[in-house]
């Protein structure tokens, strides 16, 4: 009789951390789909949640515009936590926001608590900024950042797409109230809080010090200020003293904060950190990413629901969720080949952007029909997938494992602060020529004009990750 063979310690132990690596990406994958669908599930809801909570247009303008604020002035600090107190804390706080916001918004029904309700919907929503430094310290190997990206590509990915089709299907086929449907998703946020705080590894983060409240709250304001600012431009007049106030008080009290960073000894955003050429071009891609990304959900949409007789294709919400599934599918398939293809990633980030220009170019010429348009979000999807993980992959290697929530802090800020300045510009575009005889319908003419710029700014991110430079050593691991 054979002695049965007993694995040794070193095994034994090896095996239990590949269990708990595979554990924890499923984990952090779950509060990416989570995260991805709360972002989008409210676009093809609202005439839904306008109906059922008795609101006003301006109303149920506040409760799309609110979250996206917040989540702007949080993404400035939630990745930065994890740092300071721990991946599996700063999980486990954010999503408790995420969890509480949903089971506001299911039991309430009055307009201040549906406020708080995506106040707190608002800091949840950035915990998928959480998911790139926390797989990045778990997973082995020199590939572990590129790996994160795509990880945390695919699940927000999935998420979006299950959003889009989700809230088509309970506005028109299933007869589920909004308010049921935010006690759903509370309770499945509060199965994956404690899902992340059984699963993800205890630690003490990787970072001393602790955030000055100053230095939170200065910068806190100052994004929201400019954010507020910029999304009241149009209703409000771009010349208006109060745009004006928001605006030029948000880009002042942005200099005095990175003043005081610049003196922190733990700092939220490091300045210095730009000195690397690295996390500078990922931060320009970035830039030119968060700004051409916006007018596909906003323009698309248009495109898609206006009547065929003034240039659309007459597509119910539903239709139009269905329309960008394609788009969501071919994302993460783009965030998948970040983590496979054994090409460097800024050859991946240059050509990502490349084919999102010849998407936006294809739209802007050829939209007059489903299948036009379906291919052009498709491929969009993949390239902008494969072009956003390449940068987050960038600058990453760009700095120490230990400081891998401040990079998302900064990359993550640079992404959200050119998505909130393009949604006006692209409104003020679609603004600009009406159907003839119809106020307040854009004329087809500006949805070209809108995807030809988001094809040149793709173009401008293609240039700034173009030029390779040396991988710093200190990153630990090279991208």
């Amino acid at each position: 009789m054979t002695a049965q063979q007993v694995p040794s310690g070193a095994e034994a132990s090896a095996e239990a951390s590949v269990g708990t690596k595979y554990v924890v990406m499923t984990v952090s994958a779950t509060l990416g789909v989570l995260s991805g669908l709360l972002s989008v599930i409210l676009i093809p809801l609202l005439p839904a949640l306008q109906t059922e909570f008795k609101l006003t247009a301006s109303e149920v303008s506040w409760l799309f515009t609110l979250p996206i604020l917040v989540a702007g002035g949080s993404s400035l600090v939630v990745p930065r936590l994890a740092d300071l107190i721990g991946d599996r804390r700063a999980n486990v706080v954010t999503m408790s926001f995420l969890t509480v916001g949903c089971l506001i918004a299911g039991l309430f029904k009055s307009f201040p608590m549906l406020l708080v309700a995506m106040f707190f919907i608002g800091i949840g929503s950035t915990v998928y900024f959480l998911g790139f430094a926390l797989l990045r310290r778990h997973l082995p190997g020199d590939n572990a950042i590129r790996t994160a990206a795509a990880i945390v590509t695919i699940a927000t990915g999935t998420g979006m797409t299950a959003g889009l089709v989700l809230g088509g299907l309970l506005t028109e086929k299933v007869d589920v109230s909004v308010s049921t449907m935010y006690l759903i998703l509370g309770v499945c946020a509060a199965l994956a809080t404690v899902a992340a705080h059984v699963v993800i590894p205890p630690d003490e983060g990787t970072s001393e010090g602790s955030l000055g409240i100053a230095s939170v709250a200065l910068g806190v304001t100052w994004i929201g200020a400019l954010l507020f600012g910029m999304a009241q431009g149009q209703s409000w007049g771009w010349t208006d003293w109060r745009v004006l106030s928001l605006v030029i008080g948000g880009l002042v009290l942005a200099v005095i904060w990175v003043r005081i960073e610049r003196q922190s000894a733990t700092p939220i955003f490091d300045v210095e950190t730009l000195q690397n050429p690295d996390m500078r071009r990922a931060m320009l891609g970035l830039l030119g990413f968060g700004l051409a990304n916006v007018p596909l959900m906003l323009v698309t949409p248009y495109v898609a629901q206006l009547p065929k007789d003034m240039g659309g294709l007459g597509l119910t919400a539903l239709g139009t969720g269905l329309l960008l599934v394609p788009w969501s599918i071919a994302y993460l398939i783009g965030g998948a080949a970040v983590g496979l293809i054994k090409v460097g990633p800024y050859a991946l980030a240059v050509t990502g952007f490349i084919v999102m220009a010849l998407s936006f170019t294809s739209m802007a010429l050829f939209h007059g029909s489903i299948w036009q348009l379906v291919t052009g979000v498709a491929v969009y999807g993949f390239a902008s997938a494969v072009a956003s993980a390449s940068c987050y992959a960038i600058g990453q290697g760009a700095v120490p494992e230990r400081l891998a929530g401040m990079a998302t802090t900064m990359l993550g800020t640079t992404q959200v602060v050119a998505s909130s300045i393009a949604g006006p510009i692209i409104g003020v575009i679609l603004a600009a020529r009406d159907v003839p005889g119809i106020p307040g319908v854009p004329a087809s003419s500006q949805f070209t004009i809108a995807y030809l710029i988001a094809a040149a700014l793709s173009v401008a991110a293609a240039v700034a990750c173009m030029k390779r430079s040396p991988v710093r050593q200190s990153a630990g691991r090279t991208v």
